[in-house]
């Protein structure tokens, strides 16, 4: 019988951790006891979905012969290992910086649909780097939304503090690139400074139009 290869699903949004729990969950009901003939193998790991933690789930095949769940191959495979931690740190920023962005649409005038497009486009580059993160480890990975973010005291001010956070974010973008051994990842790095400095720019444009 030919080997198979478990391609499990994506966690609900919100919800911290990764694909290997519900994994785990439904295959100790469908299998509950250790068998020889079994084709699947999970390499159990603690707290997968913690920065730098991240452990791929081992699939074999009748033979005994291991598949690891990551790839050598040029395109968002092995060469983009060492990027797992910091891309799930990054995830968890965008996400933050979108609710952020959705709060104060909320306090402003005509400028609040400009802001939840801008929280919209956070959300969007979590996603990108949430797929490039599951692309290398076969783990997805989507962080539990801490707490409400509060409404900010000043609306000059947060603007003010989106503006230098979206250049800080930009420039640590690329400076990932330029270190980065992944052909994939260095595009996604500079994609999402670029984005980030057009971030940074509408900020700007709105604050002169006040």
């Amino acid at each position: 019988m030919n080997s198979q290869r478990f391609s499990p699903p994506g966690p609900d949004p919100g919800l911290c951790g990764c694909d290997r729990d519900v994994f785990l969950r439904v295959w100790s009901r469908v299998m509950p006891e250790v068998r020889e003939d079994c084709p699947v193998e999970v390499v159990r790991a603690e707290r997968v979905a913690e920065p730098g933690t991240i452990s791929p789930v081992t699939l074999r095949d009748r033979a005994g012969e291991d598949y690891p769940a990551q790839n050598d191959v040029p395109c968002l495979g092995a060469g983009g290992e060492d990027d797992l931690s910091r891309l799930q740190e990054w995830i968890g920023k965008e996400l933050l910086a979108g609710r952020a962005y959705q709060v104060l649409a909320r306090r402003s005038g005509q400028s609040g649909r400009m802001l939840s497009a801008m929280a919209s486009g956070c959300r969007r580059r979590a996603k990108r780097l949430s797929a490039a993160l599951f692309l290398i480890s076969g783990v997805r990975f989507w962080p539990a939304e801490q707490g409400n973010v509060p409404m900010p005291r000043s609306y000059y001010g947060a603007l003010r503090e989106h503006f230098l956070s979206e250049q800080n974010r930009g420039q640590t973008y690329r400076a990932a690139a330029e270190d980065c051994r992944d052909g994939c990842l260095r595009a996604l790095y500079l994609d999402l400074a670029d984005e980030c400095a057009e971030h940074a720019g509408r900020i700007r444009a709105l604050l002169e139009t006040m």
